[in-house]
C-alpha cells in the first residue's frame, strides 16, 4: 500500500468516511480523516485502487488524524 493514497472507513453497511493514507508499516497506519471522533474504534477500511480490506483498530485519536492498529 502506498502512502497518501484515499481510503474509505466503513461505519456500517450502507454509510462510509473518506480518509486519507498518511503513512503506513506493517502493523498499522496513521490516517488523516475529517472527525477523528466519528471514527468507530475498529472498521474497516477498504483502500482506493486495492482489492482487498483491513480490519483495523483506533489506537490514537487527534483533531483531523486517527491512528491504527491492523488486526
Amino acid at each position: 500500500m502506498q502512502n497518501n493514497i484515499r481510503a474509505q472507513i466503513a461505519l456500517d453497511e450502507h454509510r462510509t468516511i473518506s480518509a486519507d493514507v498518511v503513512s503506513r508499516s506493517e502493523a498499522g497506519a496513521r490516517l488523516k480523516v475529517e472527525d477523528a471522533f466519528a471514527v468507530p474504534d475498529t472498521f474497516v477500511l477498504t483502500v482506493s485502487g486495492a482489492e482487498s480490506f483491513l480490519v483495523c483498530n483506533v489506537t490514537t485519536r487527534l483533531p483531523g488524524e486517527i491512528g491504527v492498529r491492523f488486526t
